[in-house]
Parts: structure tokens; C-alpha cells; sequence
């Protein structure tokens, strides 16, 4: 069954990407390499969003709290925002404006307002402390800064010096210069006509990070996120089409049978995934729901309320919505569901099948470098190859290469190398650190792993010394940094461990000084003062006796995680 299913996927990829077809592939030439791309995808960012503003206008686009915006209330917003930008703040075409907020409808605005005059967005991690935005916007400096009022604080403490627009009121805790995001997107401001920008030209920066935990700002280009935006509409395309050729319904009666996209916007929008949501929705005149922040109970009423038809979430969240006493009448009007951040546990992908036997359950593998999707699977083509995270993207090349660089054969493991019009341009300010994420034409993805004859991709383990918790990248180095910032400890190592909830979780493995008496809160609270809570280790353990270290003097975590596993077996026999 699983080759059958394979074979006609694969006659559906090459049906919907030949010439003529929908998703027709086009050579195009980038700096002086050539990748495919989809040769009917946007021009650019404003284009993509003008056609949804202009095609429906009269739609809903976002719900949060109650509140309903429609497309056309918000672009409206955003051609003030972007003359006001223009006019005010002197941004044009290649400048950087940052947005640092909470899921609201002013993100879109922003959105929506920094493409329209070719400005770059540049998307700031807004569960950061004032010390990381202090150091992201030293980092990526920006002509303007439109952040909530939180965040507009925060990025004051930290000594942030580019000028200020406050979404929700400004004027306390040092914010009083600041301008008011209101009065720039008022009736009577000149709206901005669209910028022409090239297709090479950053649209975004979005944050991610290396093993040595300092923060970067990857560049993705509007060729990369227009690619991105035309890969989820062929990603829903072909698993219709081929839903269509193994059911025989045609394609278009199961169109027809499809109820609205209504998705719930759980992912923040400085995440690639909220911007994958995003784009999603504009695509189809859909709308999403947003929360404030995550709360199982209010969220649940929001997918019941709303009617509900899309979930993209971590698995912490799939995880508190199956606990809800009514689960399942919660989840009954879901068509699709997709974890992402990270690996799906295969209980719990079960109970979400017996929670929503209607949903079809995707899964796919890629990283902010790449836009969101390098592979991707759903519905039977998921079932075909039960192990691997998807099949490769028309426009992506995925390897598995051995420590010397050599290719290796299929269903071999090592690290996973990937190349496309979807890799990012590179780091932001950072040459070195770019020419190190690749080989050649290359992106290392530092994750381990091997690739079929037949274009899926397996990701086995990372390279890379990171935890994923509740869809977070938490780096381990950055943690640790923040411990042996003071001089308590002689030895401190910082590792992930399994969670039924989270995924994973971290914990610090701390050797004090000698005489030294701490206390574990006293600890986390020190990391929890100069980083985000949720790189705040939820467990700290105390050993007396020297870390065990290779020959070269790296500290061996897998004895450490192995030790504090065996010794929590022990507790609960």
C-alpha cells in the first residue's frame, strides 16, 4: 500500500510542477547558482499581500478576544502606518523596521506596512528580556521600532536606540518620547503607494541560534518567503489531489466539501510557524483566532466559538488540549493538525487521531534558515512512511553527509545538509557565522539524519547542543553563560531531558564552590533574571564530584543525562 500511495504522490508532483501546471518549476539564477522555484510565485511580499486585501476586503482576517478585523480594516491600517513610517520616521526601501509585540492586530498592521514601502521587517523574539532586546537591536539596528507597550519598556531598559512607535499607549517607565502608534495610522494619513523592491532583497529578519547562544538574525529575502508563501499552497494541492486520485472524488468536489480555513494562531509571530499561519490564511481569505497567551481552557472556547478547521502548534500545546474533559467535542470540527517545533511523540499523535479521527495529521521538518519547510507530509503520504518527517519540497535538495563532507548513500545517517530557494540569504551583521552554517551551496542544519530513495527525510537526533520545550529553542550554551556569569560554581552543565508535556525540558547540573550553600530558586532565578522564563532550567541538580570529560575536556552530558535519568528511575521504583 505505502509504495502505491508513494507512486501517485509522485505522479502528483509532477502533473502540478510541469510546464503549464500550477506549480510549474523555473530555473532561476541566485547570486551565480542556480535553484528551481516556482515560477507563478509573488514578485514580492506587497504584491502577495495587496491581491488578499484587494480580494477580500470584506473577509474577516483576525479574531482575538472577541474582537473581529477584516482584511480590509487592517490593510487600510497598514497604507497609514507606511506613509506615516515614510513621512515621519524618513523609512524607505531597504530600511529596517523591528516589531516587537504580542500577537495582536498591530503586528499585521506592521506587517503588512513595512512591505508596503520595501522596508525590511525585522522581527524581534518578544518574550525577551531588556538584556537580549538590548543586544538584538545592537545587533540588527533599526530606522524605527513599533513594539507593544511591554516590550516598549524592555527594549528602554535595555538601552535600545532607535526611535520608538507604542502600540496600547506609551508615556510611563521611560516611554514618554516615544510616538503614538495610533495617531500614525488616523484618518487624514497619506497612505504610502508600493514600493517596487527587487526579488533578492531581504523582506525579513527572523532570530534564531547557534551552539554558541548568542542570538542571529537570519535573513530571508522576498524570493525565499514568495517561494515559501506558493510551498504551503502546493502542499495543500497536492495532498487534495492526491486524496482525489486514491479516493476518486474529484479534486473539486472535495474542495467543495472543505469548510472554511479558520486556523488558530498559537505560534508567535516572530516564529516562522505564526508566519506560516499567517500566509496560510491570506492565501484563502481565511482568518485566524489569536490568544494573548496560551490557556487551554480559553482556547478551547475560541476553537468551539469559532469553528476551528486548523491547528499548527508544539506538541505542549496538543498535549493540554487532549487533557480538557471534553477533548474530543473540542476537537470534532478540526480537519487538519499539524505539531511543529519539534517531533510529535508517537502516543501522543495517537491520541490526537482518537480525539479527531477527522483531522488529517501533518508533519514536516525545517528551520527558520529555510523559511519554515524543507519536507513535509500528510494524511496517507504521512502514512506511506510512518518514521520520516516528509517528503522533500519540489524546490529543496536534502543530503546526509559523513564528518569528511562525503555524500552518503540513502538510508544512511549523517548530518542533514539542505540547499534550495528557500535557504536564507545569511546572518544579519555576521559573515563569519554564515560562511561557517555552510558548505559551499550547502546549509548545515546540524541536525543528524538520512534521506530515502524516494526524496523522505528521517531527522534522528541534533547536532547541535539544544533543548526544544514546548516548541522553544532553548541553547544550552546560553543557559550556561548565564550561570557562570557569576563565580558560585566550578562546574556547570546545562542538558535536556525527556517530558510527557513539553517535549523536553532542561536541567542544570551545578557543582558550587566549596562551603558555597545555594538554594535551586535561587539559581533559577538568577538565569530567570537575564533570560527569557522559558530558558529558566526546570530542575537544578548539585554534584559534589568532578563532571565526567572527554580526553579533549568537553564535559560528556550524555553520562550526565544518562546518570540523572537512572537516578529518577530509581526514585519512582
Amino acid at each position: 500500500m505505502s509504495l502505491s500511495v508513494v507512486a501517485v504522490h509522485q505522479a502528483v508532483v509532477e502533473s502540478l510542477t510541469a510546464s503549464g501546471g500550477r506549480f510549474e518549476l523555473e530555473q532561476v539564477t541566485v547570486g551565480e547558482r542556480l535553484y528551481r522555484a516556482y515560477r507563478h510565485a509573488p514578485a514580492s511580499l506587497e504584491e502577495f499581500f495587496s491581491n488578499a486585501a484587494s480580494s477580500f476586503a470584506d473577509r474577516g482576517l483576525l479574531v482575538q478576544e472577541g474582537r473581529r478585523y477584516t482584511y480590509g480594516e487592517l490593510f487600510t491600517a497598514a497604507r497609514r502606518l507606511a506613509g506615516s513610517l515614510r513621512d515621519e520616521f524618513g523609512v524607505g526601501t531597504g530600511d529596517r523596521v523591528g516589531i516587537v509585540m504580542r500577537n495582536r492586530a498591530e503586528y499585521l498592521v506592521a506587517l503588512f506596512a513595512a512591505a508596503r514601502i520595501g522596508a525590511v521587517a525585522v522581527l524581534f523574539n518578544s518574550r525577551g528580556t531588556a538584556t537580549e532586546l538590548g543586544a538584538a537591536t545592537d545587533d540588527v539596528p533599526c530606522t524605527v521600532i513599533i513594539a507593544d507597550k511591554g516590550r516598549a519598556e524592555r527594549l528602554t531598559e535595555g538601552d535600545c536606540a532607535a526611535p520608538l512607535v507604542v502600540v496600547g499607549g506609551h508615556g510611563s517607565s521611560g516611554t514618554a518620547d516615544a510616538t503614538d502608534y495610533a495617531d500614525l495610522v488616523a484618518p487624514g494619513r497619506r497612505d504610502a503607494a508600493a514600493a517596487v523592491v527587487d526579488r533578492d532583497a531581504p523582506a525579513w529578519v527572523l532570530f534564531t541560534s547557534g551552539t554558541s547562544g548568542r542570538s542571529k538574525g537570519a535573513v530571508l529575502t522576498q524570493r525565499n518567503v514568495c517561494n515559501m508563501i506558493t510551498n504551503l499552497d502546493y502542499m495543500r494541492e497536492s495532498a487534495r489531489e492526491l486524496r482525489s486520485r486514491l479516493s476518486g472524488v474529484p479534486a473539486e468536489v472535495l474542495l467543495e466539501r472543505t469548510p472554511p480555513l479558520v486556523s488558530l494562531l498559537v505560534y508567535p509571530l516572530f516564529h516562522v510557524s505564526g508566519l506560516s499561519v499567517m500566509a496560510g490564511a491570506l492565501l484563502k481569505g481565511g482568518h485566524m483566532v489569536a490568544l494573548r497567551r496560551w490557556d487551554p481552557e480559553r482556547a478551547a472556547r475560541d476553537i468551539v466559538e469559532n469553528k476551528v478547521t486548523a491547528l499548527s502548534a508544539p506538541p505542549l500545546v496538543l498535549h493540554d488540549l487532549l487533557a480538557l474533559p471534553d477533548a474530543a467535542g473540542v476537537l470534532r470540527g478540526l480537519v487538519q493538525i499539524g505539531a511543529g517545533g519539534q517531533a510529535t511523540p508517537v502516543n501522543l499523535a495517537r491520541r490526537m487521531r482518537e480525539a479527531a479521527p477527522g483531522a488529517a495529521q501533518s508533519g514536516g521538518w525545517g528551520m527558520t534558515e529555510t523559511v519554515a519547510t524543507v519536507c513535509a507530509a500528510a494524511g496517507p503520504l504521512a502514512d506511506a512512511r510512518p518514521g520520516a518527517a516528509g517528503r522533500t519540497m519540489p524546490v529543496m535538495d536534502v543530503r546526509a553527509v559523513d564528518d569528511a563532507g562525503r555524500v552518503l548513500p540513502p538510508g544512511t545517517p549523517g548530518e542533514l545538509q539542505v540547499r534550495g530557494v528557500l535557504v536564507m540569504q545569511g546572518y544579519y551583521g555576521r559573515p563569519e557565522a554564515t560562511a561557517t552554517a555552510f558548505d559551499g551551496e550547502w546549509y548545515r542544519t546540524g541536525d543528524v539524519g538520512h534521506v530515502d530513495e524516494d526524496g523522505f527525510v528521517y531527522v534522528i537526533d541534533r547536532l547541535t547542543d539544544m533543548v526544544i520545550s514546548g516548541g522553544e529553542n532553548i541553547y544550552c550554551a546560553e543557559v550556561e553563560k548565564a550561570l557562570t556569569a557569576t563565580d558560585d560554581f566550578v562546574e556547570v552543565a546545562v542538558f535536556g531531558v525527556p517530558d510527557v508535556r513539553t517535549g523536553e525540558r532542561t536541567v542544570a547540573a551545578v557543582r558550587p564552590r566549596d562551603g558555597l550553600v545555594l538554594a535551586p530558586e535561587d539559581i533559577r532565578s538568577a538565569v530567570g533574571r537575564v533570560l527569557a522564563d522559558y530558558k529558566v532550567p526546570s530542575e537544578v541538580v548539585f554534584l559534589p564530584d568532578p563532571f565526567p570529560r572527554t580526553a579533549t575536556g568537553k564535559v560528556e552530558k550524555a553520562k550526565l543525562r544518562a546518570a540523572f535519568l537512572a537516578d529518577r528511575g530509581k526514585r519512582r521504583d
